[in-house]
């Protein structure tokens, strides 16, 4: 299915991802460690080739793909890295093809807008309308609205207020 029209998504700062993962893992972290530490603040990492962890609860699981919530924080993986890093809650999701789209609006309905979210995946950028979508290496070859460097995103303030991120 084609769509053309991208996901509104206020509560959403996406970290696309690139071949560097560690980087752009390491950027998340001292993301989160620059918000308020008074934010409830949601995780999410979306990959097609990550594995599932046993100890991680299952929220959904359908043909197309699986989302699970991440509980440890060992340092060993992606999503407990985030949760020890100080988000609040950290969810992956399993795709069975590269298409994240539809899972990422699952995880959305479930989790409502009213928490902010940053989002490491690749193949979002396209998919929803971000108050910023981080571009590592300017990967990003597309005209994407709210396409920011990490550099760039560094030298700016981070708040979250009235369901939206706002990013100054």
């Amino acid at each position: 299915m084609m769509y053309n029209k991208p996901i509104w998504s206020p509560n959403v700062i996406l970290m696309n991802v690139t071949d560097n993962i560690e980087e752009v893992t390491l950027e998340t972290i001292a993301l989160i460690k620059k918000l308020d530490p008074s934010i409830l603040l949601i995780g999410l990492y979306i990959n097609h080739k990550y594995k599932e962890i046993k100890e991680s609860q299952i929220i959904l699981s359908n043909p197309d793909y699986s989302i699970y919530k991440e509980v440890l924080k060992n340092e060993q993986t992606i999503p407990s890295r985030l949760l020890s890093a100080g988000a609040r809650h950290v969810y992956y999701i399993v795709p069975k093809t590269a298409n994240y789209r539809q899972a990422f609006v699952n995880l959305i309905d479930i989790l409502g807008y009213n928490f902010p979210i940053i989002c490491i995946a690749a193949g979002l950028a396209n998919d929803i309308d971000s108050p910023a979508i981080v571009d590592f290496e300017n990967s990003i070859k597309e005209k994407i609205v709210n396409r920011i460097t990490i550099s760039e995103l560094k030298k700016k303030e981070i708040t979250f207020e009235g369901r939206k991120f706002k990013i100054l």
